[in-house]
């Protein structure tokens, strides 16, 4: 849900408290993600409408789908939205997306103990995205998880060299548990 919240929140500019009051119906009827919602924004009372992106339709869709436990429409519905996402030109204005699909996929994967498919996934995010915090722990993770621990080895050091002595984060000390280990 948090995943999906936040893509919607990138899709449609919302405030915080705004976005936080979003339930699924108001963006759902059934299983279909609505591609124009309108809310009333709490602090203004104004009414505001956005669209919802076809990448960030699926994944909502997706992650409704893996909470009710339709786990094969889940991942067929967040593969949809990763290989829109891979064929959309990124603007040159714009950042990329701040949880691209591919990584969802690939997450999604992991949750539903599928780690060799979540490491090819994580392996296919875009090339233009390739040392993105979210993305290097998830391959180490579905490495790891598969029994490639040379692999799990290089994503996880990689992962500390880009964060540096940054914030204390779990992935981070995962990461250095796991190698510590090896």
């Amino acid at each position: 849900r948090d995943l999906a919240l936040f893509n919607l929140a990138i899709d449609s500019s919302l405030r915080g408290i705004d976005l936080v009051q979003l339930r699924v119906c108001d963006i759902a009827r059934g299983r279909r993600i609505l591609s124009r919602v309108a809310i009333t924004q709490a602090k203004s009372q104004c009414s505001s409408q956005f669209e919802i992106t076809a990448e960030t339709r699926n994944s909502a869709a997706a992650w409704i789908a893996h909470a009710q436990g339709r786990r094969d429409e889940a991942v067929s519905l967040m593969r949809s939205a990763a290989d829109l996402e891979d064929r959309r030109e990124k603007s040159p204005v714009t950042p990329g997306r701040l949880l691209p699909a591919r990584e969802l996929l690939g997450e999604m994967l992991l949750e539903d103990g599928r780690p060799a498919e979540a490491l090819y996934e994580y392996e296919r995010s875009p090339a233009d995205e390739p040392n993105r915090l979210r993305g290097l722990y998830g391959a180490g993770q579905a490495a790891a998880q598969s029994g490639k621990r040379d692999k799990a080895k290089r994503y996880f050091e990689r992962l500390l060299e880009n964060a540096g002595e940054g914030d204390a984060r779990p992935e981070l000390d995962a990461a250095r548990e796991y190698l510590a280990r090896r």
